[in-house]
């Protein structure tokens, strides 16, 4: 390792920037939930255009709607999975509760199934 990347680390943990190992570390592990849900979703499924074609994507969205990870299922669906959710949280903004009030939505913890 040379003294330039040594005092860049220092750096940036002074700064608070993340560490790249961990960076690393948390993004394979989103990917591995991304595609655990598609393995989840294969197994359970009836349809045979999920169980034997796999004509499914599956991918992990922040809470804005943006794209974070991506199954390694068929990505020709994910190009329109970022208006399909950002439609989705539109929908959930506007939700109310069994009185008319509108509702906090979504809640933290608060998921989409497609």
């Amino acid at each position: 390792m040379n003294r330039l990347a040594t005092v860049g680390r220092r750096a940036a943990k002074s700064l608070g920037a993340p560490d790249p190992a961990e960076v690393a570390v948390i993004g394979h592990a989103l990917r591995s939930v991304a595609t655990e849900m598609g393995a989840a979703l294969r197994r359970t499924a009836f349809s045979p255009n999920i169980k034997e074609r796999r004509d499914y994507s599956s991918a992990v969205f922040s809470g804005d709607g943006e794209l974070i990870a991506m199954g390694d299922d068929m990505p020709v669906h994910l190009g329109s999975m970022p208006m399909s959710v950002s439609a989705a949280l539109r929908w959930a903004a506007c939700t109310r509760d069994r009185w008319g009030r509108r509702e906090k939505s979504p809640r933290r913890g608060f998921g989409f199934l497609r």
